[in-house]
C-alpha cells in the first residue's frame, strides 16, 4: 500500500478529531478564526490599543478572503458585542478600547469569519507617555469550541 493511501486516512481523522471542516463543509466554508485578547482595558487612565490582521494575502497561494470579526468582552463594564467593519485580505484592522468599550476592563474573544487572523493589544497609560506593554492575541484552537471542552481543559 503506498503512503498517500495510507496517510489519507490518517489525516482526515486528524482533521476530525481537531474540529476542522474536511469534504463538502471545508468546500463551502473555510475555516474561521477565534482568537483570545488576554487583557483589555479602559480603566484608570490606561488604553488598550487593538489590531487584527487578515493575513489571507500572502505569497504562499492561499486564498485571499475578506470578512468581520465580533469581539465580545468579559469582565468589567463589558459592552455587547462589537463587530468590526469588513477587514480586507491584507490589510490590519486598529481601534481603541475607549471607542469601542468605553470604561471596559477584561478579556476580549474575536471570533473572525475568514482563517488566518492574527491580533496584537498594546494597553499604554494615555498618551502613552510613561508605560506600555504589547502582546500577541492567542489563536483559540477550533476544538476548544466544540463539545463542552473549555479553554482551560
Amino acid at each position: 500500500m503506498s503512503r498517500t493511501k495510507l496517510a489519507a486516512p490518517i489525516l482526515f481523522a486528524a482533521l476530525a478529531a481537531l474540529g476542522a471542516p474536511h469534504g463538502a463543509d471545508a468546500a463551502a466554508k473555510p475555516p474561521a478564526t477565534n482568537l483570545l485578547f488576554s487583557f483589555v482595558t479602559n480603566q484608570a487612565g490606561f488604553d488598550t490599543g487593538i489590531a487584527i490582521a487578515n493575513t489571507t494575502a500572502d505569497p504562499f497561494g492561499t486564498t485571499p478572503q475578506d470578512g468581520t470579526c465580533t469581539l465580545t468582552f468579559f469582565g468589567a463594564s463589558a459592552p455587547a458585542p462589537f463587530v468590526t467593519p469588513p477587514i480586507l485580505a491584507g490589510t490590519v484592522y486598529v481601534n481603541v478600547a475607549s471607542s469601542i468599550a468605553p470604561g471596559f476592563q477584561g478579556y476580549v474573544i474575536t471570533e473572525c469569519d475568514f482563517p488566518l487572523a492574527h491580533g496584537f493589544a498594546f494597553v499604554s497609560d494615555l498618551g502613552a507617555q510613561n508605560v506600555a506593554m504589547g502582546s500577541l492575541a492567542l489563536v483559540i484552537p477550533p476544538r476548544a469550541r466544540k463539545g463542552g471542552e473549555r479553554l482551560d481543559d
